[in-house]
């Protein structure tokens, strides 16, 4: 509601060390803000229209790693928290709430973000520097995702580790979806399949980087992305050869590609992985 909205914002008038810089009225709103205004925190309801807080959180916590989300409810139930905190959330604030517990909740939330950051930039600088750059190895760094078995988080790792490296190297980063038939990596990052792999593929024997880079679609980060097949139909016609030629051509273009494959050892995902400098396993405890 605006007038709770504007409540809070008058609230945060008191704390010196704070200004807010938007407000969201739906779910929506607040991922297209997160998009616009990159702000440290932001103060999430889980009951929101068009779309809740809960999915909100999700889709902001993996587009944009860099904005933290403090989740604020009347609803004091377990599995609303847990809900909550899987989707992303640093903290969980039971309405109503003072004035001493919602700064003291920012507060806690934006040091733990500036210790990941600096954490983030010694890792991410210590990585590329081991890993090189093209000015020094003239091609791209290829690392895929892959896992034997599904449902483990590999799509969300594979996007987190593409836009985290954008953001704190600002280099050419590509996010491949690599599972061709059943690709996730669009509706991960919100992205339409305008032009996909099928694209290439259909014109393997003549790519260059002005047609590739006219079928790649364009993250908010700045990552380039190149999407799956729209249909496990149209996925059947790509062949192993297609994605060498592919994969020959963006490594001229990038800096790092990132691959996120599907648990399958089918001709196309071994070419995938043969084509891979470093290959990412991600494994459950069981």
């Amino acid at each position: 509601m605006p007038e709770a909205r504007d409540n809070v914002q008058k609230l945060l008038q008191f704390a010196g060390d704070m200004q807010v810089i938007g407000q969201g009225g739906t779910g929506r709103e607040a991922v297209d803000l997160a998009r616009k205004l990159q702000p440290d925190i932001i103060l999430m309801d889980v009951s929101m229209p068009e779309m809740d807080g809960i999915t909100a959180t999700q889709l902001i916590t993996t587009q944009f790693p860099s904005v933290a989300v403090i989740m604020s409810s009347v609803q004091s139930d377990t599995e609303t928290l847990r809900r909550s905190l899987q989707a992303g959330a640093r903290d969980y604030l039971f309405k109503p709430y003072g004035l001493d517990e919602l700064t003291g909740s920012i507060r806690t939330v934006y040091q733990a973000v500036q210790v990941s950051r600096a954490q983030l930039s010694a890792t991410t600088s210590a990585t590329t520097t081991h890993l090189g750059t093209p000015a020094e190895q003239g091609r791209a760094k290829v690392i895929s995702v892959f896992s034997p078995k599904g449902g483990i988080g590999r799509t969300t790792l594979a996007a987190n580790l593409a836009v985290v490296t954008k953001l704190a190297t600002d280099k050419r980063v590509l996010l491949v979806d690599g599972n061709l038939a059943f690709g996730d990596i669009g509706v991960v990052l919100n992205l339409p399949a305008v032009k996909t792999v099928v694209d290439l593929a259909s014109n393997a024997g003549q790519l260059d980087a002005d047609f590739v880079s006219d079928v790649l679609a364009t993250h908010s980060s700045g990552v380039r992305v190149l999407l799956a097949a729209p249909s496990p139909q149209d996925a059947e016609g790509i062949t192993s050869d297609q994605l060498r030629a592919i994969i020959g051509q963006v490594v001229m273009m990038f800096d790092y590609v990132f691959i996120d494959t599907r648990p399958s050892f089918d001709e196309t995902q071994l070419a995938l992985l043969d084509l891979s400098d470093t290959v990412l396993l991600t494994m459950t405890m069981e």
